[in-house]
């Protein structure tokens, strides 16, 4: 369970043996104090090629009077399939439902992950919606101890709860001084903070205000 986050970007990643994968991320408001209950039905493609990286889509009225936007920002490899950008027939019909993976017979050992980035915006407009608070569950997130495993990435929880049966873990992706390897340039580097946004992961320009920086995407983060 995550909770109590206001989202500039979600990140996704799936790390998985199995040619199509089916992910759900429902979004719930857990109490009085909590986020509303975001329901992601219907998507319309606003730009893009449906499907593919760069694709952007719009679910009207995910509660009332906002609409969201959720981009296919990030492939992590260009064989990736997107089968469907929200599944309707399996799973629950209120989540966010994905099915990607790879086609064909998958050999051992595969890694890849699409990266999801998820926007708010007041309804029938392109005005910048801020949440106060989004709570988000990832559902069946599992594997086989094995050969098989699946992991979720966010940017920036507030906190992070799991069910009471669980093997989960959570580890940090990236932290200041960490050596890490660019997605860009695939050089090591050390991760310094965003010298646009001084490492808050947002800015007031463009349309709004607390935007995501598109410096280091939200994150706070650059490679040095």
């Amino acid at each position: 369970m995550m909770k109590t986050f206001v989202p500039s970007r979600i990140s996704f990643f799936v790390k998985t043996l199995i040619a199509l994968l089916l992910v759900v991320f429902a979004f719930i408001g857990l109490n009085a104090q909590g986020g509303p209950e975001l329901v992601f039905n219907n998507p319309v493609l606003v730009s893009g090629i449906a499907n593919k990286q760069g694709a952007v889509y719009r679910f009207s009225n995910v509660t009332t009077g906002v609409d969201a936007e959720i981009k296919l920002k990030k492939f992590s490899r260009p064989d990736i399939v997107m089968q469907d950008v929200d599944l309707s027939s399996l799973g629950w019909d209120k989540a966010f439902q994905p099915q990607f993976g790879l086609a064909g017979n998958v050999p051992a050992n595969q890694n890849w992950y699409i990266d999801f980035e998820l926007n708010f915006y007041k309804a029938g407009t392109n005005k910048v919606r801020v949440m106060d608070t989004v709570n988000l569950t990832a559902l069946d997130v599992d594997g086989d101890g094995g050969s098989l495993s699946e992991y979720v990435t966010y940017n920036k929880p507030n906190s992070i709860s799991y069910s009471t049966a669980s093997y989960l873990t959570n580890s940090t992706v990236g932290n200041l001084g960490q050596l890490f390897i660019c997605d860009s340039c695939g050089a090591a580097s050390i991760l310094v903070a965003c010298h646009d946004c001084h490492g808050t992961g947002i800015t007031n320009s463009g349309p709004g205000n607390d935007n995501p920086c598109p410096t280091c995407d939200g994150s706070g983060l650059v490679c040095n």
